[in-house]
């Protein structure tokens, strides 16, 4: 049986400059891309990894800016946190990264960019999603928010990494949700509350595919869609972006 690869993606107003896609890339040719863009000042801003037969491939966002940036992939836990206090990422803090199985073990792929460096940046491993929310409360109320999550399976259970990064202002989290009942949260924090949706992730358990997102308060446009095709996904990205002005921020590549 042939699994049909599926979108879930984040667009926001509010930002200008160009946004750009691209998809069903080995990991060279995407590593290729990222240096085109970035002598043409385009910087990635989400990674996605995903199989398809018994090819791993490449996907990204990228957006117009002129930050510094590094992007590390295939690399383990403990080379991560290596990572955190390399010299060559001198300057440099992730904002978003990926977890992915490669080999049987899990691996790290992350974007590392300036403007976002702290000492009170902090990295979790290897959680619950019960200690991640603790974690969540407990960080929120030291001056930080979380930039980034993610689910991974370790001994057949789901665990998390997240990261955070200093922030301020109203923000929520939700996790292990039901596609309608996370549409519906979501939705609700924003009708209510005026919470953006930030990113989101999803994962299987026990056969059930779960939905997990992280928002915070705002005043931009925000729009989330889910089960498109890429095909038609990539239509959708230049509609919003020429007729809206909305740009891709977050996305979410899933088998169905």
């Amino acid at each position: 049986m042939t699994l049909a690869l599926r979108a879930a993606v984040i667009y926001r107003g509010g930002l200008t400059g160009g946004n750009y896609f691209v998809w069903q890339k080995s990991l060279r040719a995407f590593l290729s891309k990222i240096e085109e863009f970035k002598k043409k000042g385009r910087r990635l801003i989400d990674v996605e990894t995903y199989v398809v037969g018994r090819q791993r491939r490449w996907a990204g966002v990228f957006r117009s800016g002129s930050w510094q940036q590094n992007f590390v992939h295939s690399i383990s836990f403990s080379a991560f946190y290596q990572q955190l206090n390399d010299p060559a990422n001198q300057g440099l803090a992730p904002s978003v990264f990926e977890i992915y199985n490669s080999g049987g073990q899990p691996r790290i792929a992350a974007i590392m960019r300036s403007g976002i460096v702290s000492p009170n940046m902090t990295f979790t491993l290897s959680v619950s999603s019960s200690t991640l929310k603790t974690s969540n409360a407990q960080h929120v109320g030291e001056g930080l928010r979380l930039a980034d999550m993610q689910p991974y399976i370790s001994g057949g259970k789901v665990q998390w990494a997240a990261i955070w990064l200093p922030g301020s202002g109203d923000s929520y989290m939700v996790t292990d949700l039901l596609f309608e009942d996370f549409r519906h949260q979501t939705q609700k924090k924003f009708n209510d509350q005026g919470m953006r949706l930030m990113d989101l992730e999803t994962y299987k358990v026990n056969g059930k595919r779960l939905w997990a997102g992280f928002g915070r308060k705002g005043n931009w446009a925000n729009y989330f869609i889910a089960n498109y095709s890429l095909a038609s996904f990539k239509n959708k990205i230049e509609k919003e972006f020429h007729d809206n002005s909305r740009r891709l921020i977050r996305m979410e590549l899933y088998s169905t």
